[in-house]
């Protein structure tokens, strides 16, 4: 059985967070986060007409990825990210943790090079630091030159 609060935080976030109105889009970035609540978001979304996309992340898969990225690497995922976040109007970011040490071993050289080449999609979709959630509307965000 779902968490009755799944519902509930999810309509939040959709009609106060982000004031999500019919026909717009919206990036659900999920990592770490249960499934039941993920569906309780999608759910949301689809009640005020809007249309969801999402993305559902692992830390211990990017982990992997992380411990062999290269700037080639990153700037394809940079590419990408950016094309798909000029599509949407909203973003909502949820992050769990199943081991908050999941990154230790990553050199710290590798989670600066993915951050400085990443950061111009970070700083598109939203001004809010990371946190356990964050959620905003693009007309809001700064467009700041990379």
């Amino acid at each position: 059985m779902t968490d009755p609060r799944y519902g509930k935080l999810a309509k939040q976030l959709v009609s106060y967070s982000t004031q999500l109105k019919k026909g717009e889009h919206i990036l659900l970035d999920m990592v770490d986060v249960p499934g039941e609540f993920t569906v309780e978001m999608i759910r949301a979304v689809r009640q005020v007409g809007a249309i969801p996309l999402v993305e559902t992340r692992s830390t211990r898969v990017g982990r992997e990825q992380m411990l062999g990225i290269t700037e080639e690497q990153a700037s394809v995922i940079r590419d990408i990210e950016m094309f798909r976040m000029k599509k949407m109007q909203a973003y909502i970011a949820v992050r769990g943790s199943d081991n908050m040490n999941e990154n230790s071993d990553v050199p710290s050289g590798r989670i600066q090079l993915y951050s400085k080449v990443i950061r111009p999609v970070l700083d598109y979709g939203s001004t809010r630091p990371a946190g356990a959630c964050c959620a905003g509307r693009r007309r809001a965000w700064p467009r700041r030159r990379a």
